[in-house]
């Protein structure tokens, strides 16, 4: 592409279309790099940026758990609550905001509360879905905001910094996947040498003393055996084979 379209086409990008609701129309949902994409301008020139947006992603997706490690430690009564969908498994959102807005009425008027009852844990609930529209709102934001700064730092790229991030989109991940084969091959290695050291840890003059052991030990035991003059004569012949006569 570069070649039938100039160094140019690496400082380009192009609208992002796609297929809605099945239809076979197309629409644009923001913008896509002709070559260089968007998610490796956002983490080499824009990390900061990107960085931040990511952290609020990731808040979000933990206020997701704290939301079902809460329910969880409701007892059976608890759960009966009207703040609890019929299956048990989410909070009605609705109710909620209604019981945390009357307990916080309570609270300002000094009433206390047990710190594991019901009660502060509705409160916990509505504080985090207060926090969860608050990052929704910001984090739509903020993307909007990253997309357009990726969009112009691609269209005024410099040579250089669009010399370096060919080089992150094609040489960095291949010298990673050459030395990742490297390393398979070195593993491959030591766990060949690895079977083989296991196969022979015990080795031939191991087995030779051994053997010499339980040889002795098998002769000295003939010398308590009793029999008849040819069975004796037939173990001695034995013990002189066992002790190298």
């Amino acid at each position: 592409m570069i070649k039938t379209e100039s160094f140019q086409a690496i400082k380009q990008v192009d609208p992002n279309m796609i297929k809605k609701n099945g239809k076979d129309k197309e629409v644009q949902d923001g913008w896509t790099g002709h070559i260089i994409p968007f998610e490796l301008v956002q983490n080499s020139l824009l990390k900061e940026q990107s960085d931040a947006l990511n952290e609020k992603n990731s808040r979000l997706s933990e206020i997701s758990s704290e939301y079902d490690e809460i329910l969880e430690s409701f007892n059976e009564d608890d759960k009966e609550s009207d703040v609890v969908n019929e299956d048990k498994s989410a909070f009605v959102s609705k109710e909620v905001k209604k019981m945390a807005k009357n307990i916080r009425k309570d609270l300002k008027k000094g009433i206390t509360y047990e710190e594991e009852s019901l009660e502060l844990k509705i409160v916990q609930v509505d504080d985090l879905y207060n926090t969860e529209k608050q990052l929704k709102a910001q984090i739509k934001k903020e993307s909007e905001l990253l997309v357009k700064a990726t969009k112009k730092t691609i269209e005024n790229l410099s040579d250089e910094q669009a010399y370096e991030l060919l080089e992150l989109k094609w040489i960095t991940p291949l010298v990673s996947e050459l030395t990742k084969l490297t390393n398979e091959e070195f593993n491959k290695l030591t766990d060949r040498i690895k079977i083989l050291s296991e196969k022979y840890s015990t080795t031939y003059f191991d087995l030779e003393k051994e053997i010499k052991e339980t040889e002795h030990s098998l002769s000295e035991m003939i010398d308590d055996l009793v029999g008849s003059e040819y069975d004796m004569k037939a173990l001695k012949a034995f013990q002189n084979l066992l002790d190298g006569e």
